[in-house]
């Protein structure tokens, strides 16, 4: 916005190019104007608060770690909501576990004897002797 702006392209024109509201690029423009850089940068508090609290995905995890049954996403889901009264669709808590890295591939989870065994390189002869 700011370099079409300065090559002296009209603001209908760069919100059309940007696929953005004439709004957006004025208020754009202004902020630059009027704190530079640092008033192009977005502001905190905005967007949706989180529903869930890093305690509720550690209840989660541990449930995963310690019950002997398995659990998909909806199970949890459902869990989640019976227990700890935090609705989170299952989708949402797969992105989280996903995050946190508990996935059923871990490497510590692998059983030695389907690993493939390693084995050394062949060494190239040696021609400078």
């Amino acid at each position: 916005m700011l370099l079409l702006n300065a090559d002296g392209w009209s603001v209908a024109n760069i919100a059309d190019i940007l696929k953005c509201h004439e709004h957006t690029v004025r208020a754009t423009l202004k902020r630059w104007q009027n704190a530079g850089l640092c008033g192009l940068w977005e502001k905190g508090g905005r967007g949706q608060k989180p529903t869930w609290q890093p305690s509720d995905l550690d209840y989660l995890v541990d449930c995963l770690e310690s019950e002997e049954r398995t659990y998909n996403s909806r199970q949890l889901a459902v869990k989640l909501a019976a227990d700890r009264q935090v609705h989170l669709s299952p989708t949402q808590i797969r992105r989280l576990l996903k995050k946190r890295t508990i996935d059923g591939s871990a490497p510590d989870r692998a059983i030695a004897s389907v690993k493939t065994p390693s084995r050394e390189l062949p060494q190239p002869p040696n021609s400078f002797n």
